[in-house]
């Protein structure tokens, strides 16, 4: 993964108020990034195709990198205001985000900011 890409999951992240020194954080940046790494589409099973891959790096288990991920995305709800998480993640009431919903929110973020470059530099 280029360190462009690794600093705009980052970056995404940041906006949405993670707090870095959490593991769950750094689970879940991992995990944005092996998604991103091993061109998965929406459907895939978090527990069984990417926790996994990502416990063993880690050498952890798949339930603590589970419930370290709830618990930075807990904290992340706490910390972020209502609207800024209805707007980035187009919810019209205020509800939890799920992890999945998360994920595929951040890199459909990002891979639009690619399209918006792409255009930018076409144009101009």
């Amino acid at each position: 993964m280029k360190e462009s890409e690794r600093t705009k999951i980052i970056d995404e992240l940041a906006y949405l108020e993670y707090d870095f020194t959490l593991k769950g954080t750094q689970y879940l940046l991992a995990t944005i990034e092996y998604i991103i790494n091993n061109n998965y589409n929406e459907i895939y099973n978090l527990e069984k195709d990417i926790y996994s891959k990502i416990s063993s790096i880690y050498n952890t288990s798949v339930h603590n990198i589970k419930i370290n991920i709830n618990r930075a995305n807990n904290n992340m709800y706490f910390k972020c205001k209502i609207e800024k998480l209805k707007k980035y993640f187009r919810f019209v009431t205020d509800e939890k985000p799920k992890t999945k919903l998360i994920i595929n929110t951040v890199i459909a973020n990002i891979n639009l900011d690619k399209t918006k470059n792409v255009y930018i530099k076409k144009g101009g």
